[in-house]
């Protein structure tokens, strides 16, 4: 039978594929590349936007679909006549949201991840906070790098993939404030919460189906691969449903609790120690006396 024998791996980059320098190792690339050479498909899952991960999916010399944005955009590099699957939300919700005067009251800035490129609501010259923004979203806030809705959310003229809301304070009462005016703008929209310390908090505002476990999901229907053989790997909070979802869920042994959590397996090693091609290896070589 077709795929009968071969293996979807789905794997995170940040924390995960990657190290803490933001690269690819030579072995997790030797890693991959054997393991698409024996048949199987190995992709990509990230929060990064295209932009932001397709160096790196080109260092894998992968030609499999690649999903961005936490399931919010699927495409295939390699294939210009694929059409990507888009997960946004109306730009009237997202005007509605940034014009929420409450909203307004709690947040310091907001950045918006759309197809082709970013916005952030106002100009905000702060190097640590550029920083933030490029380790986690790899969106560069300073210079023009970002159009700029110089704080009128009216000149906003696309559909969003994602809204991210910087909170200057440290203070968990204002996420769930900000939870509760996003929810009365809209309810069918997901919030995420990231504590930067010395920074504040980044709150990351979806769509419900921006998720990727969705994503793997799609993977599998599209591959035709049955969910006993698909191997995910990943480290955060956006893991967690697809750790999971699939039958072997790998959390990083850096990971975050929450991922480890809602995985069946941990990675021997972290992913500055080549933890994903430790065990994705091992699997390949084990996988007829796993159950």
């Amino acid at each position: 039978m077709k795929n009968a024998k071969k293996y979807l791996i789905v794997s995170d980059l940040d924390g995960t594929l990657l190290t803490s320098d933001n690269k690819v190792t030579p072995e997790t690339i030797k890693a991959v590349k054997k393991v698409v050479k024996a048949g199987n498909i190995f992709c990509i899952a990230t929060g990064r936007s295209l932009k932001g991960s397709i160096d790196i999916y080109k260092q894998l010399g992968l030609n499999s679909l690649l999903i961005n944005h936490n399931g919010s955009y699927i495409s295939n590099p390699s294939n210009p006549n694929f059409n990507p699957i888009e997960l946004s939300f109306s730009k009237e919700i997202a005007i509605k949201i940034l014009k929420n005067h409450k909203v307004k009251e709690i947040i310091t800035n907001a950045f918006l991840e759309v197809k082709g490129t970013n916005y952030q609501l106002r100009k905000y010259e702060n190097e640590a906070l550029r920083e933030v923004v490029l380790k986690y979203y790899h969106m560069d806030i300073s210079g023009d790098s970002l159009q700029n809705l110089k704080n009128n959310p009216d000149n906003l003229d696309c559909d969003v993939y994602a809204i991210i809301l910087y909170i200057k304070e440290d203070d968990s009462s204002l996420f769930d404030k900000l939870m509760y005016h996003i929810r009365n703008v809209s309810p069918c929209l997901q919030v995420r919460m990231i504590k930067i310390p010395s920074i504040g908090m980044m709150i990351e505002v979806n769509t419900f189906f921006a998720d990727k476990s969705v994503g793997v999901n799609y993977l599998a229907s599209y591959y035709g691969i049955p969910n006993d053989r698909i191997l995910a790997f990943g480290d955060g909070d956006n893991d967690m449903r697809m750790l999971s979802y699939v039958k072997y869920g790998f959390a990083m042994k850096n990971g975050r609790d929450t991922a480890k959590m809602s995985a069946r397996n941990i990675t021997k090693h972290t992913n500055d120690e080549n933890g994903v091609a430790w065990d994705l290896m091992y699997f390949m070589d084990n996988k007829e006396n796993i159950s």
